[in-house]
C-alpha cells in the first residue's frame, strides 16, 4: 500500500474536544527542558487543533506547525499559529529548520514503512543536537494484540473504532522496533506506560520516546 492510502486525517467533527484543549503535563516538563537548553525553533509536529502550539508561543517559542487535516490547519491559522497542510512522511519545511519538536500521539498513524519515513523526516527537519519527543503504539497493548482490527502489516492495524480515527492506522513498536527505527538519534530516555484514561480503552499501552539529534 502507498503511502499516500495509507496517510487519512482525524475526521475533527467526531471528536471529543474537551479531551484535545488541555495541554498534556510532558509539554510542561518539556517546554521547561528546552527553555533551560536555549531551545527556541519549535515544531508543532501532528498538531490537531493547536493546545501544544498555543503553549509553547505563549512561552516565547517560535512555533511552526503542520496536521493533515485542512480544519485543522484553518483553526491553528484563525488562532494565529503558523501553519501549513502536510503529511508527516513528507513535511513541508526546510532541512534543520527546528531545534526541537513535538509530536504527541501522531507517529503510530502509519504504517511499517511510514514510520520509518518519519524517522527521516524528523532526523531532516532537525538541527544538530536538536531533540523530539513522541509516543508509539506499544505491541503489548489492547489494539495490537486484542482488538481484532484488520491488519495492514505485521505491525499495523486500521482502526475501526467509531469516531474520529475510524480507518485510521496505528502502528505499533517493541523496544527492540524503537532501538532500529531511532539508531541514527541519540535516545534519551524511553518510557512505556498504560493508559487508564476513561477516553481509551483499558491498558493502552504506549511508549514515550525522548531523543536527540546526533
Amino acid at each position: 500500500m502507498k503511502i499516500e492510502k495509507v496517510a487519512k486525517a482525524w475526521d475533527w467533527a467526531k471528536a471529543d474536544l474537551s479531551h484535545w484543549k488541555d495541554v498534556a503535563p510532558e509539554a510542561h516538563y518539556l517546554a521547561a527542558r528546552w527553555k533551560e537548553t536555549k531551545k527556541r525553533r519549535f515544531l508543532d509536529f501532528g498538531a490537531g487543533l493547536g493546545r501544544h502550539s498555543l503553549f509553547f508561543q505563549s512561552l516565547g517559542f517560535d512555533v511552526k506547525a503542520f496536521d493533515l487535516s485542512k480544519e485543522a490547519v484553518e483553526e491553528l491559522q484563525r488562532k494565529g499559529v503558523s501553519a501549513i497542510e502536510s503529511d508527516m512522511h513528507h513535511v513541508g519545511y526546510p532541512d534543520a529548520s527546528f531545534d526541537c519538536l513535538l509530536a504527541y500521539h501522531v507517529c503510530s498513524h502509519t504504517d511499517e514503512k511510514g514510520i520509518r519515513l518519519v524517522a527521516k523526516e524528523i532526523e531532516r527537519l532537525l538541527d544538530k543536537d536538536g531533540e523530539f519527543y513522541l509516543d508509539l503504539c506499544d505491541k503489548s497493548g489492547w489494539m495490537f494484540t486484542k482488538s481484532g482490527y484488520p491488519k495492514l502489516d505485521a505491525s499495523t492495524v486500521i482502526s475501526q473504532e467509531e469516531g474520529p480515527e475510524f480507518g485510521v492506522p496505528h502502528f505499533s513498536a517493541s523496544k527492540e522496533d524503537i532501538a532500529d527505527i531511532f539508531k541514527s538519534f541519540e535516545i534519551v530516555s524511553l518510557e512505556e506506560r498504560i493508559s487508564y484514561d476513561a477516553s481509551f480503552h483499558e491498558n493502552g499501552r504506549h511508549f514515550w520516546i525522548l531523543g536527540r539529534k546526533k
